[in-house]
């Protein structure tokens, strides 16, 4: 009896009952969270790259373009959005953007070229919506994009930002303003007051809100007469698409 006593005794702690179960439970949550952690970088990739619609798929269980519940077309649309095409064209394209996302400067073209090929069938809104948290100083490019808009100059921003999205800055100051001013004729004392009024930033968070409500999840995020789509879609099945509507 002593010597299975002084047996026992001589166990590692990892050996004892207690310490097997432990042990167990260390692997179990380290296993979980590796799972976890790749599941989570896996959509921050998609996300990243244009591709939020896997996201959609993964947890309701549905194709990529569905249906959008909880609001009519006009909510989505939003007041007094800039666009492009025919107001009262049929088939109307809601498109939340970040003008530094390189996906959507891709999906600029991909945007022109919808308009020059169906100037009477389609209208093309625009909305904001700027990721800050993938690219530092979208909101204020945003900002000054409103502000030409208010000038009456949204598609010239719409291509002057995306044309030079790989030398924009962080942070934008007045010099950056005035130069930007003198590229697109606006004015300037015009274009500084709005880029700080608080109505420039509620419009901008009004988009981005919206954009949250109606399900987009990345950049960009396209509605097609109610109907939801996401990530840079390519033309030819955007054609196709818009071919059966």
């Amino acid at each position: 009896m002593n010597e299975e006593v002084d047996i026992h005794k001589k166990l590692h702690w990892y050996q004892k009952t207690w310490g097997i179960i432990l042990v167990f439970f260390v692997i179990l949550i380290s296993a979980l969270s590796l799972a976890l952690g790749a599941m989570v970088f896996n959509f921050y990739w998609k996300i990243t790259h244009g591709q939020g619609e896997v996201l959609q798929s993964y947890f309701y269980n549905t194709d990529s373009i569905y249906l959008v519940e909880g609001g009519n077309k006009a909510d989505i649309t939003g007041l007094n959005r800039p666009y492009m095409g025919m107001a009262d064209a049929p088939i109307e394209m809601v498109v939340f953007l970040d003008y530094k996302c390189p996906y959507c400067k891709e999906y600029s073209q991909t945007i022109s070229q919808v308009i020059s090929e169906y100037p009477s069938k389609v209208k093309v809104v625009f909305r904001h919506f700027p990721v800050e948290s993938l690219y530092a100083g979208s909101n204020n490019i945003s900002k000054l994009v409103e502000c030409s808009y208010n000038q009456g100059k949204y598609y010239l921003a719409f291509k002057y930002f995306y044309e030079n999205q790989d030398i924009l800055p962080e942070t934008v100051d007045l010099n950056f303003i005035g130069g930007y001013a003198l590229d697109l004729n606006l004015n300037k004392s015009e274009l500084e007051n709005c880029y700080v009024s608080s109505q420039t930033n509620l419009t901008i968070n009004k988009d981005y809100a919206d954009g949250i409500k109606f399900g987009a999840e990345g950049t960009p995020t396209t509605f097609i007469n109610g109907v939801k789509a996401g990530g840079a879609l390519p033309l030819d099945s955007l054609k196709d698409y818009l071919s059966k509507i």
